[in-house]
């Protein structure tokens, strides 16, 4: 699939998602980590910091179910996480071992995202690469379960969440862990979706993030199908 192609058909999902009347959240299929169902939509108010912890922006982000399309005889649906463009959208698609993710623009295979069920302090490897630091060494991205029964409360609610954390890791040619880094906090009710995401800054000292949320996201209204 090429990069035009997808433009254009994600351009028609997403006019065609967002014709649909929102109806009640109690049709969604509550086995699944996040309802995917086209038309489904998320709002958030997302705040971001300086690294001094000012707040400089508060602005509104949406998430939203696409159309369903077939890669590879399995069935994805396009989606867009919460702070990203049209053109950052991604297929997604829910399986009994959780929520799974293709980016045909990055790795171009199917990847298990977000792990459910999971238990507490499980570790799923999402994606090793060993191609970028030519040195044997393995990057790892993970995510982390933290906690399932942790409370999250927003203009939409007060939520019980899964508490996950993205993980990035730099191993050695040995396998030890050299470097290890939370880039985010995602709190998921599954059945509902995505309640609350919190992003550290970007800027590294020494190895390490400063602590401060540049971006917390957190969920104002739904609209399931």
């Amino acid at each position: 699939m090429n990069r035009i192609t997808l433009i254009i058909l994600l351009s028609v999902s997403f006019l065609a998602a967002s014709c649909k009347s929102p109806s009640s959240p109690s049709q969604a299929n509550y086995g699944d980590l996040i309802p995917i169902k086209t038309g489904n939509q998320w709002i958030y108010q997302s705040t971001s910091s300086d690294t001094t912890g000012n707040v400089i922006a508060v602005h509104t982000d949406t998430s939203i179910v696409g159309l369903a399309v077939e890669i590879d005889s399995s069935i994805w649906n396009v989606f867009t996480f919460p702070g990203s463009t049209l053109l950052q959208a991604q297929f997604i698609s829910s399986r009994n071992d959780g929520l799974w993710l293709f980016d045909d623009q990055q790795s171009g295979t199917p990847l298990l995202e977000f792990k459910y069920p999971s238990n507490i302090g499980e570790e799923n490897v999402v994606l090793n690469d060993s191609s970028g630091l030519g040195n044997g060494s393995v990057i790892q991205f993970v995510t982390k379960l933290v906690s399932s029964t942790e409370s999250v409360t927003t203009k939409a609610g007060v939520f019980i969440c899964y508490h996950y954390q993205d993980m990035f890791k730099v191993l050695s040619p040995s396998g030890n862990v050299q470097f290890s880094q939370n880039v985010a906090d995602i709190f998921i009710t599954p059945g509902v979706g995505i309640i609350k995401i919190s992003e550290p800054t970007d800027a590294v000292t020494l190895g390490t993030f400063n602590k401060i949320p540049m971006t917390i996201r957190l969920l104002t209204e739904m609209h399931l199908q």
